[in-house]
């Protein structure tokens, strides 16, 4: 059993408290998904455990700065006073995430267990971005790019565009098996699977946040990564709310999503664990290599929590107005695909 956190209260806005009247709008699948998640949270059948913060001891306390996901799932979502990282804490332990994952997560998020062409589409569009971003910082021919996280193959099609070889790893084997219809090489499982030395790219896109332990997930990219590699890294970025989710806090935050970075809150994880930045901006999309020599830790930079309260704050206050080029850019969006699937 967890021994009970007890942050600071005094952040907690009523859309983002159990209290709160909000209710998702979800398709039938989702909404039994989430009824599941929800009982099972209930009756314990969901065990949780701590989640300090990887980046430091946490002495200075934390703020609550929510309660609910955006499902409207019991999540605790807490800012780090000491580095700023928000993150959730408790999480479920790694038998519930199994089975959220194996049972829920697709049908939740995605609205079917099966991988679709539109969803396949999107990934391409996202694959599309950060190949031009990275394809920009090193040549990619005859590179090998190993993404964690492949799901339908979209984002590896993408990058594989300028003569890279690519292959993927990934848990969904319904996702792995649309992929691999794509002519892409991917397998079951996570970067464990593979050989010393054996990537000149590793690359995760909207992955890193859900992995629980990231000293962990280090130790191994580390290994799998070549010396003179490179490590692309895409998160939902915390000063991004206000552009990718109208300002709604609400919206960004996702139970399966246990950390949540800015540009620094992920600097000072990479160079805590080895890794030097050569590039990020606060979406957040970062470019990072092995460090031969780590920085002392009273010089790794942090977020201010202060900073990041502000902006949530200023973000809430200014909601209804961000909501309108918000709407327009969905339909824009919607436009697109419409097209797409009349060629």
């Amino acid at each position: 059993m967890y021994s009970v956190n007890v942050p600071d209260k005094r952040f907690l806005k009523n859309r983002l408290s159990l209290r709160s009247s909000y209710k998702p709008k979800l398709s039938e699948s989702a909404m039994q998904s989430r009824e599941q998640i929800i009982s099972n949270l209930r009756a314990d059948t969901y065990t949780l455990r701590n989640n300090p913060c990887p980046t430091c001891n946490s002495s200075c306390g934390e703020v609550l700065v929510g309660e609910i996901d955006r499902y409207g799932i019991p999540v605790t979502t807490v800012l780090c006073r000491e580095c700023g990282l928000l993150r959730t804490d408790p999480i479920m332990n790694s038998n519930a995430y199994e089975d959220f994952y194996k049972n829920y997560y697709r049908s939740l998020y995605n609205g079917s267990e099966l991988a679709t062409e539109d969803f396949f589409s999107d990934q391409v569009m996202r694959g599309n971005r950060l190949h031009t971003f990275l394809s920009s910082q090193i040549p990619l021919k005859d590179k090998i790019i190993l993404e964690v996280g492949v799901g339908a193959g979209g984002i590896l099609s993408a990058l594989c565009q300028s003569g890279a070889i690519g292959i993927g790893c990934d848990f969904g084997e319904s996702y792995l098996d649309y992929a691999r219809t794509k002519g892409l090489e991917v397998r079951v499982g996570d970067l464990t699977t593979f050989a010393d030395n054996s990537a000149d790219v590793i690359v995760y896109s909207h992955v890193l946040e859900h992995i629980s332990d990231l000293k962990k997930e280090f130790i191994e990219i580390s290994r799998v990564l070549k010396s003179d590699g490179y490590l692309l890294v895409n998160v939902p970025g915390v000063y991004s709310i206000h552009r990718d989710y109208a300002g709604d806090f609400l919206q960004y935050l996702q139970n399966a999503h246990l950390f949540h970075f800015t540009k620094r809150s992920l600097r000072r994880l990479m160079n805590q664990n080895g890794f030097k930045e050569l590039y990020a901006n606060e979406k957040v999309v970062g470019l990072y290599v092995p460090e031969k020599v780590r920085l002392p830790s009273p010089t790794i930079p942090s977020s201010s929590f202060r900073t990041v309260l502000a902006y949530l704050s200023v973000c809430s206050a200014m909601r209804p107005l961000l909501m309108i080029p918000h709407v327009a850019y969905r339909r824009i969006i919607l436009l697109r695909r419409k097209r797409h699937a009349e060629r």
